[in-house]
């Protein structure tokens, strides 16, 4: 463009919309930046617990112990072990040290492993207790009462949604 005096350059009202646009478009990228972070969390919270599930079932099978996995959920009474789980094996029961990647923290003699520190709001929705129990040539998952039983562990993130891990009878994870 020309302006006065032979200059060159844009108008006002030129570059007042080339900033909008950059503005508009610097907007979407950040949101779907966010969400798909919101995505990444859960997906990660997610496989921590099916690892967790799947390492509680080969200990049992492998070594013909009991094994008690427990998650606390968000909402539990006790601050301290929230959005946590312990793996307790033998009868009885003596909590085991989590992986070195897994975050915990130590009550007594029981390790509690965080379900991914810092996850930015990815949480366990309901408190579960399932036992795995050595049955001769298979292991299957208990409740308390020693009844075979499926469980569900629900993991949620603000503005994601929810995932749900299912450990059947035979503790299998779906």
């Amino acid at each position: 463009m020309r302006g006065r005096c032979g200059e060159r350059g844009f108008s006002l009202p030129e570059m007042t919309m080339t900033i909008v646009i950059l503005g508009i478009l610097v907007g979407l990228a950040w949101w779907d930046l966010s969400s798909s972070n919101s995505v990444n969390s859960l997906n990660s919270a997610n496989e921590q617990v099916k690892r967790a599930v799947s390492e509680a079932f080969s200990i049992a099978q492998n070594e013909k112990v009991k094994v008690t996995l427990s998650f606390y959920s968000n909402y539990n009474e006790d601050e301290s072990i929230r959005n946590t789980y312990t793996i307790s094996r033998g009868d009885p029961s003596v909590s085991m040290k989590p992986p070195k990647a897994v975050a915990f923290t130590q009550q007594g003699d029981t390790y509690y492993c965080k379900v991914l520190e810092g996850s930015s709001g990815t949480t366990i929705d309901n408190d579960q207790t399932m036992i795995f129990m050595p049955r001769g040539a298979s292991t299957q998952c208990e409740d308390a009462d020693g009844n075979p039983a499926s469980f569900s562990i629900t993991l949620s993130h603000p503005g994601t949604g929810s995932s749900v891990v299912v450990v059947n009878s035979k503790g299998a994870v779906k």
